[in-house]
């Protein structure tokens, strides 16, 4: 299969400033910090990203890209692979990249919009935990006190509030994870 640029990508290099080599240094600074070694990115590396040779870098690789970028592997443009070629081939295959660039470029937009301007906080593991913390505590007062209904709407507000994390700031893909499981969790001791 012949690559395809990943237009995406460069896209949102283009919008940050990024050339090659600054995305490699940043990729492998991310590297360090995620594995505690640093990465072996040039810029010749991120050139093969950006030309579609590799459609679905490694998961370190992704993690790295996804903590910079504050977006998904899927928002920058790359494909997950897959075990068994699409029916219909290659048409097939257009046809699914174009509709997932138009629902990506609408979410994108989406949380774009809906990101307040001073979206440079990062939320991370221990924000998720904290929210966990006062989760614990509500579920401590529902076993002292029994089901009131103080005790779910404060479970309903902790999961808007896990919700409302997402947009307050970058987060990595496990962060964001995590904390939509844990608002799925306070919903249902909610109900």
């Amino acid at each position: 299969m012949e690559p395809r640029r990943n237009v995406l990508l460069e896209t949102w290099m283009a919008e940050e400033g990024h050339s090659s080599r600054s995305l490699a240094e940043a990729i492998n600074t991310e590297v360090g910090r995620l594995t505690g070694r640093d990465g072996g990115y040039d810029d010749a590396s991120v050139r093969a990203l950006k030309a579609g040779r590799i459609r679905w870098p490694n998961a370190v690789t992704r993690k790295a890209l996804e903590a910079i970028a504050g977006r998904s592997a899927l928002a920058l443009g790359f494909v997950p692979r897959s075990r068994t070629p699409p029916p219909g081939g290659r048409q097939q295959e257009d046809v699914d990249m174009k509709r997932r660039t138009v629902a990506l470029g609408g979410v994108a937009a989406a949380v774009a919009a809906a990101a307040p301007s001073s979206a440079s906080r990062r939320i991370g593991m221990s924000d998720v935990r904290r929210v966990q913390d006062k989760f614990t505590e509500i579920i401590a007062s529902d076993h002292r006190h029994g089901g009131k209904l103080s005790i779910q709407q404060r479970a309903a507000q902790l999961a808007d509030e896990a919700l409302a994390m997402q947009n307050a700031g970058i987060a990595t893909q496990r962060v964001r994870s995590s904390l939509y499981a844990s608002a799925a969790a306070f919903r249902s001791s909610a109900m």
